[in-house]
């Protein structure tokens, strides 16, 4: 048995209570080991979701999953990327939307240097999942924030840059918001949204 413990929070009210809620799984039911933070996130929102939790303050359905662990392992630890990033020639690019009395401000972050092409390849993979994600993802608030962190390397096998969400946390933020900062690198690249 395994034992997932993460932190729910609200992106209706920005309210959470930091305690963690723990789900125990058969190790078989999910190979959780070979996932990152973001890939049990979606999982986790697929089975709050089925079951109709609500936000213990608010009523909304509207849920965010963090800090997420595997018996006690933290799927989302920087030092590890940086380490796997190394041995695997990846790059790691880390995108922060910081949102105070709805001023935006956009950094990047992660490695030393990512090429170009990995850029391009890693901001259209992003527009692409916001376009997807449900609207409900992107309440607007007069604080809020976005925070993404992927892997990108290129695949000999394959010969084409693979992308790998590592995390993702959004709450305060409308699409609009999200799109508007990054509309200067999307021309830039020629990225449509």
């Amino acid at each position: 048995m395994d034992i997932i413990k993460y932190k729910i929070g609200c992106r209706n009210c920005l309210k959470s209570s930091n305690i963690p809620h723990l789900t125990t799984i058969r190790e078989e039911d999910l190979n959780i080991y070979k996932k990152s933070e973001f890939d049990l996130m979606l999982t986790i929102e697929n089975w709050r979701s089925e079951a109709g939790h609500l936000c213990e303050f608010c009523g909304s359905s509207n849920l965010e999953f963090y800090d997420i662990s595997v018996n006690d392992y933290q799927l989302y630890n920087f030092e590890n990327l940086v380490a796997m990033c190394k041995i695997l020639h990846n790059r790691m690019l880390q995108i922060n939307i910081d949102k105070k009395d709805n001023d935006l401000s956009l950094t990047f972050a992660g490695c030393d240097h990512i090429e170009e092409n990995y850029l391009k390849k890693s901001l259209a993979e992003i527009i692409n999942f916001i376009k997807d994600r449900p609207d409900n993802d992107f309440t607007a608030h007069p604080i809020g924030h976005l925070f993404i962190c992927l892997t990108v390397g290129y695949n000999f096998s394959s010969h084409q840059i693979d992308i790998k969400f590592e995390r993702y946390i959004c709450h305060g933020l409308s699409k609009d918001d999200i799109i508007n900062t990054f509309k200067p690198y999307l021309e830039q690249f020629g990225i449509s949204w």
